[in-house]
């Protein structure tokens, strides 16, 4: 640029003008919905954008960065990114394939050393537990270490990972997988002790006291049965239990004709072992509508796939048998009460867990009981130091909130330790020449990851093998860039319309017209009139980032940016840390 004052639109509701601001943490908020859905934070147009241009490991550092566990989030996450992806809205198409593309980017970064980021501070002096090796505690480790913090991790289970191992199939997370990506939290300097129980080995207490801040992410792993009527039946089970059998490798049997209740993760996981080992008759029931199941649209797919029935707006009202399950009475709900009697050899009730922190210390683990009763808890508690996070304070969850709670809780914690905020949220803006994009990437159609043909699928083997590479570059071209901001220049542009000409998207690009309002404010209003406008402005909204107008403006008005999160580290001398903490 030749340093001339630059002056852009800002476009809102009232049509207020102003000084465009693209490092403005609203504008980001607003304009990239997929980021601000994340509840890891995660950068995903800086991702995508560097698997469209190849650079795996770029995209794979990313995710690394802001989510801690890439290749198995890009296997199991919910995508709560997804529904609010722009490419999802009508007319548009369907949204990006987001989390099978963060996979890609693990499966194809050419070097597959285990990767050690580097910390943000030198080595603070301060110790800290964590209780519980699960994804949420896992997080809030590596997060504490990147603080400069030394961390000890407990874990009462022979292996790490809590859910990741546990409570989750290997049909749809292997464990080299999660291994790998445990290795890279442990090779910040995170100290592991596995085999350790918190509540008999070592108590809540004594850690409280031996360390500056103890972080509980025990998780919710109790789980919840319903008071059924003849749920003490042989047969009948919960699903929890069951995948937790299937994943310790135990010799499991299921008969022909197997019922799951539930409606979440858990019960789908659940009905499709039971078909893998050999189950005849599966089928889920679900006291509410397919819209309010926590599983996906892709989930309820497969199961259709392999022979599961779905039933919904049902609820078993009994389990009928002589010691052992033989048949369910099933009610329907919503609608005109129907009961009817279905045979069945198992049950698996997949209502979800709970937490109890009673086990963990006679006094401490109480006290916290009752502070999760009330509701969802800050992460730090009234009890000395003593923080939550992950499923432990959440309740019930998935993997990528316990990840994101873990390190909100490790700012929480190193907040507490150093007594100001050491990381500041900022972004990073660049001016770019191309979006990498143009108006062929608007009608791409999604692409789905390949799946093994029904018949090879078992309980050991990956049903699914993601995006072979050039697929994946293809599905990240689909992505609208959204954290790019093109704007035009109002003191240079010359109104010759070139720009209205080229747009491909109906106005992607405003016109606007000054008009006075009663009080004497003078305003932008929106027109259609290509002979009268007065300025114009791009409609980040309804922008595609195809760069055509850029290529026609003969002024160079146009401008394009990027913006990228980033953090601002922020150090005080000690001294005046000490003033200023008084």
């Amino acid at each position: 640029m030749d340093g001339r004052r630059r002056t852009f639109i800002t476009l809102s509701d009232d049509g207020t003008i102003g000084q465009a601001l693209p490092n403005d943490p609203e504008w980001y908020r607003t304009s990239v919905p997929c980021a601000a859905a994340c509840p890891a934070g995660t950068d995903v147009p800086g991702y995508l954008g560097a698997i469209r241009e190849g650079r795996f490991d770029e995209a794979y550092r990313i995710n690394l960065r802001d989510n801690v566990f890439p290749a198995v989030l890009g296997r199991i996450c919910t995508r709560p990114c997804e529904p609010v992806c722009r490419h999802g809205r009508p007319g548009l198409g369907d949204p990006v394939a987001i989390c099978f593309s963060k996979r890609s980017a693990a499966d194809y970064r050419p070097d597959r050393a285990p990767i050690r980021l580097d910390p943000f501070f030198a080595a603070s002096g301060k110790r800290i537990a964590v209780v519980g090796a699960g994804p949420g505690g896992l997080a809030a480790a590596r997060e504490l270490s990147l603080f400069g913090h030394a961390v000890t991790v407990f874990e009462k289970n022979s292996l790490p990972g809590g859910l990741l191992v546990r409570g989750i199939p290997e049909f749809r997370l292997p464990r080299d997988t999660v291994a790998a990506e445990i290795e890279q939290v442990l090779l910040q300097g995170v100290e592991l002790h596995t085999g350790v129980a918190v509540g008999s080995d070592v108590f809540l207490e004594e850690l409280s006291v031996e360390y500056d801040a103890v972080v509980v992410a025990s998780g919710a792993h109790l789980p919840f049965m319903p008071n059924f009527e003849g749920r003490g039946l042989d047969g009948v089970r919960h699903g929890f239990d069951f995948i937790g059998k299937l994943n310790e490798r135990a010799n499991i049997v299921v008969d022909d004709r197997v019922i799951v209740i539930g409606g979440g993760f858990t019960a789908v996981d659940c009905a499709r072992a039971a078909a893998f080992l050999g189950a005849r008759d599966v089928r889920l029931v679900y006291r509410g509508d397919r819209s309010r199941m926590r599983c996906t649209a892709r989930e309820l797919a497969l199961m259709q796939q392999e022979g599961i029935a779905v039933e919904t707006f049902t609820v078993p009202s009994r389990f009928v048998g002589n010691r052992r399950i033989e048949a369910v009475e099933l009610e329907s709900v919503g609608g005109e009460r129907k009961v009817r009697t279905v045979g069945a050899d198992t049950v698996l009730v997949a209502t979800g867990q709970t937490r109890s922190f009673a086990p963990l210390d006679p006094e401490l683990g109480p006290l916290l009981d009752r502070l999760v009763a009330g509701g969802q808890p800050a992460h730090r508690t009234e009890i000395a130091n003593l923080f939550l996070c992950g499923e432990a304070r959440l309740g019930i969850s998935s993997v990528v909130y316990a990840v994101g709670d873990g390190r909100a809780c490790a700012a929480e914690i190193d907040l507490f330790l150093e007594g100001y905020k050491r990381l500041v949220p900022s972004f990073d803006v660049v001016e770019r020449e191309e979006t990498g994009r143009d108006r062929t990437s608007n009608s791409l159609p999604r692409l789905d990851a390949t799946e093994l043909p029904v018949e090879e699928r078992t309980v050991r083997r990956e049903f699914s093998s993601g995006f072979a590479e050039e697929e994946a570059r293809t599905e990240a071209r689909r992505c609208y860039m959204c954290n790019q901001k093109i704007q035009i220049d109002t003191n240079r542009c010359i109104s010759c319309g070139l720009c209205l000409m080229v747009m491909p998207v109906e106005d992607c690009i405003v016109q606007l017209k000054k008009t006075r309002l009663a009080s004497g404010r003078m305003i932008l209003k929106k027109i259609h009139d290509f002979e009268t406008y007065d300025a114009l402005a791009v409609d980040q909204d309804a922008c595609i980032r195809c760069n055509a107008c850029r290529e026609s403006c003969p002024v160079d008005c146009i401008s394009l940016v990027s913006v990228t999160p980033t953090v601002q580290v922020v150090e005080i001398e000690p001294l005046t840390r000490k003033k200023w903490r008084a």
